[in-house]
């Protein structure tokens, strides 16, 4: 049974592991000199805005009631090349996170035909705390889990695990006999939980390679059937103006063969309902989509969901009048 109570930040716990190391970032250059008056706009941050994402990998998914940041070009860059992922980091200035605890049991337990380290897991929320029951894969053996999420130095997300026995393992016993298990199920590709002694670090972005993004969280609790992570001022839902997506402003940004000078670009799901974004299949969802413009001339693109299928459009034939119609001669 994994218990999980809320806590807030400043706690006198382990620092989470070093990531793993990255391919040097690529500097994005203009192709063309700036226009003179648009030339204070390059090397300027982005800004970023979002509400209502849902990040979606192998099956897990992570939901962003809101967001606040900026899209930073690396050393040396002029331009934040969004095909380019490695020209540009991602710094999180206020966001509110939930990890729904079936996330959670998905990462670590058998999925899609795979054998993960436990089997059979329930998870449930009750009040401030949040529990989980299983059994080894291996031997079939009932474990329970008693775990309190904190914030670590860093403004990491970490599971400190309490209580556990199976058969008389304690905690650091049991986890260094599961490490790599552990993580083997949770990391398809990125990195959603490390096991570091008796804590689970978790990584709410897992998203394989680039951008890099910064988020130091600074509280973290438990509510219905969510873990749910604050960082900065988080406005009230009724304060938020913009529509559920994301919103792109200011600096210099490339989109394809598109530069953007101070401009606007809003990334809006295609049903009106909250954007669900895919890094497997995000491309497609973009190019899948449409684009309108606003009064202003700012680009709005509808994105489709994964898996969703352009809507073909209706061919209509040719406007005009119509031709006269030829006689058919009888006898």
């Amino acid at each position: 049974m994994l218990s999980l109570a809320g806590c807030a930040a400043d706690e006198a716990v382990p620092a989470p592991t070093d990531a793993a190391p990255t391919e040097a970032p690529t500097p994005a250059l203009l192709p063309i000199d700036a226009p003179s008056d648009l030339a204070a706009a390059v090397g300027k941050p982005v800004s970023l805005e979002a509400r209502d994402l849902v990040l979606r990998l192998d099956g897990a998914e992570i939901h962003v009631p809101y967001l606040s940041g900026e899209l930073v070009a690396v050393e040396g860059g002029q331009v934040v090349d969004l095909d380019a992922p490695r020209s540009f980091e991602v710094t999180i200035r206020a966001i509110e996170l939930r990890i729904p605890d079936q996330t959670l049991g998905s990462a670590l337990g058998a999925r899609a035909g795979k054998k993960g380290p436990f089997k059979d897991l329930a998870v449930r929320t009750e009040g401030d705390s949040m529990f989980l029951d299983g059994h080894l894969s291996t031997l079939g053996l009932p474990f329970s889990f008693h775990a309190t999420p904190k914030v670590v130095r860093g403004g990491a997300l970490a599971l400190e695990l309490e209580k556990v026995r199976v058969l008389g393992i304690g905690v650091k016993g049991f986890l260094r006999a599961f490490e790599k298990p552990i993580e083997k199920a949770a990391n398809k590709r990125g990195h959603l939980v490390e096991v570091d002694e008796d804590w689970l670090v978790i990584d709410p972005f897992p998203f394989a390679g680039p951008p890099a993004i910064h988020a130091a969280f600074t509280s973290v609790d438990v509510r219905a059937h969510d873990i749910v992570a604050r960082l900065g001022e988080i406005p009230p839902s009724e304060e938020r103006k913009e529509p559920a997506g994301v919103v792109l402003s200011g600096g210099v940004f490339r989109n394809k063969k598109t530069l953007f000078f101070n401009a606007t670009l809003r990334l809006l799901a295609q049903d009106g309902g909250a954007l669900v974004i895919d890094p497997d299949t995000f491309g497609e969802q973009i190019l899948g989509g449409t684009v309108k413009t606003t009064e202003n001339g700012d680009p709005v693109v509808y994105v489709l969901a994964p898996g969703e299928k352009p809507i073909q459009p209706v061919e209509t034939p040719p406007s005009g009048p119509e031709e006269p119609k030829t006689p058919v001669e009888t006898r």
